[in-house]
């Protein structure tokens, strides 16, 4: 049997110069359409710039401009239809230190999951505001990369909405491109 396409799995650590850190930042230049390729570890993408189709797992998704998405661990993606190059902020992190970490909303004292509105709604379409929130939540993972406090947890979460955490859900719409 042959294969058409091979499908490339990366490496399991989010930095291949220190393994030992819980995450990493990077940007990424994306000009071309891209092979499948399987995420062994989780990851945002904050797109800065550019047009494209991102198949996530076999659904297809336009991104563009302030589109946040959620990479989980396993996910295949397929970049296609590159229309403008894409430049985005990639921070990679371990899932394990973050779906460890959990929180409470007060008023009924019950846990919340955070992984499963995330996986249903990997990609979200952001406000300018919401954006440069982001981008400097983003920016000070760079500068420190160390540590993520919680309250910048909960913001990247929140770009990742419909769920009873994130009511102001925006679907994509793939006829927009």
């Amino acid at each position: 049997m042959k294969n058409k396409e091979l499908q490339e799995i990366q490496e399991q650590f989010c930095s291949c110069y220190d393994k030992r850190k819980l995450c990493s930042y990077d940007v990424e230049f994306i000009d071309s359409d891209t092979k499948p390729l399987i995420h062994q570890q989780s990851r945002f993408w904050f797109f800065l710039s550019g047009k494209a189709l991102l198949t996530i797992n076999g659904t297809q998704y336009p991104v563009k401009k302030n589109a946040m998405v959620a990479i989980m661990p396993w996910d295949t993606t397929i970049i296609s239809n590159v229309k403008e190059s894409l430049h985005f902020i990639k921070i990679v992190y371990n899932s394990d230190f973050l779906w460890d970490s959990r929180y409470s909303d007060n008023l009924s004292n019950r846990y919340l999951s955070l992984l499963n509105p995330i996986s249903e709604h990997p990609v979200a379409y952001l406000s300018k505001d919401e954006s440069e929130k982001v981008l400097s939540i983003m920016n000070d993972i760079k500068n420190e990369n160390i540590f993520i406090p919680t309250s910048h947890r909960t913001s990247l979460y929140a770009a990742f909405p419909k769920s009873s955490i994130c009511p102001n859900h925006r679907s994509p719409n793939i006829s927009a491109m």
